[in-house]
């Protein structure tokens, strides 16, 4: 990709970060997000906003998608989710080993003991490049 593509594509995304709410329902809706998620992080918008214009660049994107997200990449890492209705019965082959299979009853569970939701200003783009 040329670099003033790479530009262009950085410009877009910062704008749809720093777009302006269309209504007070959009606007109260990401501030509740923050309560709900308990995190609290206001401006996070605007923070990833300036991550992404004064930060990134086109070798980190790179070096980011040959480190976790190309095939054979030894820091690759897979989800898969499946989410079934309460009314679905499971039917179990006794030969299956499916060893990392984790049922969750809520989301509140899985966040529980997760530190996914760091902020921006924690959450540093080069801490997932190897060193």
């Amino acid at each position: 990709m040329p670099e003033e593509e790479f530009i262009t594509n950085v410009n877009a995304v910062t704008e749809l970060f720093l777009e302006k709410n269309k209504n007070l329902g959009e606007e109260s809706s990401k501030y509740w997000n923050e309560i709900t998620n308990q995190c609290y992080n206001f401006k996070r918008y605007q923070r990833i906003a300036e991550y992404v214009k004064n930060s990134m660049t086109i070798e980190n994107v790179i070096e980011f998608y040959d480190s976790f997200i190309a095939r054979g990449s030894l820091q690759r890492r897979k989800l898969a989710i499946h989410i079934l209705s309460d009314n679905h019965i499971e039917e179990k082959d006794p030969n299956d080993e499916e060893s990392t299979k984790i049922n969750y009853d809520s989301i509140h569970v899985f966040h529980d003991g997760k530190d996914h939701y760091s902020s921006i200003q924690e959450l540093k783009f080069t801490e997932f490049l190897p060193n």
